[in-house]
């Protein structure tokens, strides 16, 4: 029988149906055919399935990315990056990876990162001397923290599924995408080097005080990270304290 159920679904796929409607298709072909259990159990689960409470995080994170994006904050994120690191050589490129590091940090999602970074950086990076690929590769490569660095929206839908512990995943999660976003930045470097044409159109003079304006202007963006691992975590830890007492 359990054959039959991913024969059904493959050949649903085949034929071009979403993935998500194959594996429903091919349960109520299964239902249909078996008589095991009725059809109503199909829109329980449903009703079931998106009472969760931690799954409301997702539609609130992309809400955020849309927001940030549509309000101008990953341009005054970007713009802080920028003032900060942006001095070093190669720096365009290292602020590429970081501003994504910290949009992935903010929104959960890959996809969103690399849209909006994307969107500003890449033809920032053409114009000094990067080619085209290696400015799409590296925002590509940022945009892959998304789902590394705390909160992940893949973390909560793994977490929820698996009945694991989303604020210990968010916690394990931290270390790997520092060292990830610190390997991308060494490969853009080893890129620089092999590239002086780079060095010479990407430097800019540190400026302190421009540095404190733009930390100013993105300073709600900057602690939106520290607030919800920091919300996740003091959650987890009074939930723990209470079982404790319990």
């Amino acid at each position: 029988m359990v054959g039959i159920m991913f024969l059904l679904m493959f050949i649903l796929i085949f034929i071009g149906l979403p993935v998500f409607l194959s594996i429903l298709g091919s349960g109520i072909i299964f239902l249909l055919i078996t008589d095991m259990k009725p059809l109503l159990l199909v829109s329980q689960r449903f009703i079931t399935g998106l009472d969760s409470f931690p799954l409301l995080a997702i539609p609130l994170f992309v809400l955020v990315g849309e927001i940030m994006d549509k309000g101008g904050i990953s341009k005054r994120m970007i713009h802080w990056a920028d003032e900060l690191i942006g001095w070093l050589p190669g720096g365009l490129g290292v602020v590429t990876i970081v501003s994504c590091a910290i949009f992935a940090a903010l929104t959960g999602s890959g996809p969103a990162t690399v849209a909006a970074i994307g969107s500003i950086m890449i033809p920032s990076l053409t114009k000094s001397g990067y080619d085209k690929k290696t400015a799409a590769g590296m925002v590509a490569a940022g945009g892959a923290l998304g789902p590394i660095i705390p909160p992940s929206i893949p973390m909560i839908i793994y977490g929820v599924t698996m009945g694991i512990s989303i604020p210990k995943m968010f916690i394990a999660g931290i270390i790997p995408g520092i060292v990830m976003m610190l390997f991308l930045i060494l490969v853009n470097f080893v890129i620089i080097k092999n590239n002086p044409k780079i060095m010479e159109n990407d430097r800019k003079k540190f400026n302190f005080t421009e540095l404190i304006k733009s930390t100013w202007s993105a300073l709600g963006a900057l602690l939106l990270p520290i607030i919800i691992l920091g919300g996740f975590t003091q959650g987890y830890l009074h939930l723990q304290r209470q079982l404790l007492l319990e």
